[in-house]
């Protein structure tokens, strides 16, 4: 989203040159925060709303103003007219949170994410196969 900040819509339009993020139900953006954390921020079209997911559990510091500007920027531009976002909102829900700030690894506390930290390494590579093949796979952490 940096890129974003400094110059607008027109310096990101490339990102969806071969994309209609409007045929996608769930987008994702990863955002590095000062260079220092990372969060990860979601248009959830199924559900109206802008998601906002932080293991540090800080305040949104603007990404998601930011992921509606954009989202409505994107539309005005593939489309020629603006979107009505009325009926959307913002969501940031209680997530893991992180046992230290150096690591990234968050130990979960709830029934919707039940992972803990020593499941990362191989959460991490469950993704990156799950990008390569551009499709989810069934998980199970024993």
């Amino acid at each position: 989203m940096n890129q974003f900040d400094r110059g607008g819509h027109q310096t990101v339009k490339r990102w969806t040159r071969k994309i209609d993020l409007f045929d996608k139900d769930i987008i994702f953006f990863p955002v590095n925060l000062a260079n220092m954390h990372w969060v990860l921020a979601v248009i959830n079209k199924r559900k109206k709303r802008f998601e906002y997911y932080d293991s540090l559990a800080g305040p949104d510091p603007g990404v998601l103003a930011k992921l509606r500007r954009y989202y409505k920027d994107e539309y005005r531009a593939k489309n020629n007219e603006d979107l009505d976002l009325a009926e959307w909102s913002d969501y940031q829900p209680d997530v893991p949170k992180q046992s230290n700030s150096s690591d990234c690894e968050a130990k979960a506390e709830s029934v919707v994410f039940d992972f803990t930290a020593e499941n990362m390494p191989y959460i991490r590579n469950m993704m990156v196969l799950e990008i390569v093949r551009k499709s989810f796979l069934p998980h199970q952490l024993d």
